[in-house]
């Protein structure tokens, strides 16, 4: 390789200098993200629908994006009727039998039974109809969640069992750190990049998060890592992996042209998340969330610098 002239090789070693001295004086603030969402507080942020896409920018790595199907599709069998028995003695009769419900089933109540086979209900003295004892099972959408089961008295205008979120719902209300990036040298109009001189990079090491959803009467409690890191900077090319570099590790990149670029750091996270509904005593298991990707970004100025030999 041709060795620069020494009065080129001094003239880029004090651009650098001058361009590190200047970063650290004026400092080096992390970009702002940008959501869909606008959510919560100045420095944690909403995943966006434009966030999803599993957390590809363009290195092509296989990350499974967040479902919108639910994890259970219910599904229900209308047994027998129900009625409320305020007769005197023990419910009693030919030709049926019948089950006590109680409060023990949701809907049911003291004096509530399920009548089976064939029963002249308006014949037996002391009942009343009150509509249908049901039972409603969920089918999981996907892998690794239990049938759950629901028995219950279903009265007229009562609500279906609610559907559980999917995992774009969950993710749309998990907070998650915005993505700090940091250059040096600066790159602004004063303290620019320079072409053919290294741009060092690095940013926010992020803590796994846990978030607690509430939506349709369920409640989730999810937890979300950070899996991959990923700098972009705006020339095609891309930098992955499973840190964003430090202030004394970073990670290094030359700029080939001059120009006006936007240094991106991207952040792809992984989730799984549990759901409980208590009003209808509904347990899911822990459900893979899938993976999304946020980012943030800053202007970056590149120069080109070019040094002139004079004779003596």
């Amino acid at each position: 390789m041709r060795r620069r002239p020494r009065a080129y090789r001094t003239s880029i070693a004090l651009v650098v200098a001058i361009a590190l001295a200047s970063a650290l004086v004026s400092g080096i603030t992390p970009a702002r993200a940008q959501t869909s969402s606008g959510c919560l507080q100045q420095e944690m942020v909403c995943v966006g629908l434009g966030e999803y896409g599993g957390g590809e920018t363009s290195s092509g790595t296989d990350f499974a994006s967040p479902s919108s199907t639910s994890p259970l599709v219910w599904y229900r069998t209308v047994v027998a009727p129900c009625v409320e028995y305020s007769g005197p003695g023990p419910l009693v009769g030919p030709g049926y039998t019948y089950s006590y419900l109680g409060s023990a089933v949701l809907g049911g109540g003291a004096n509530v039974y399920a009548l089976y086979k064939d029963a002249d209900i308006a014949a037996l003295v002391g009942t009343v109809f009150v509509g249908w004892f049901v039972y409603e099972y969920a089918i999981p959408t996907g892998p690794g969640v239990s049938v759950a089961f629901v028995q219950r008295c279903e009265r007229a205008g009562d609500a279906a069992p609610p559907v559980p979120p999917s995992a774009q719902e969950v993710w749309q209300r998990v907070p998650l750190p915005r993505p700090g990036p940091y250059v040096s040298p600066p790159g602004t109009s004063t303290h620019p990049g320079v072409t053919g001189l290294t741009t060092w990079l690095w940013g926010n090491w992020n803590a796994p998060v846990t978030a607690r959803v509430e939506l349709r009467g369920w409640v989730a409690t999810a937890s979300a890592f950070p899996v991959r890191y990923t700098w972009a900077t705006g020339e095609g090319q891309e930098s992955t992996g499973s840190t964003p570099g430090t202030l004394f590790m970073p990670v290094g990149h030359e700029f080939e042209r001059r120009g006006d670029y936007r240094i991106t750091l991207y952040v792809t996270w992984m989730g799984a998340y549990s759901l409980v509904n208590e009003e209808w005593g509904i347990s899911v298991p822990s459900q893979f969330l899938g993976y999304v990707t946020i980012g943030s970004s800053v202007p970056y100025h590149v120069q080109e610098i070019r040094s002139l030999l004079v004779g003596p």
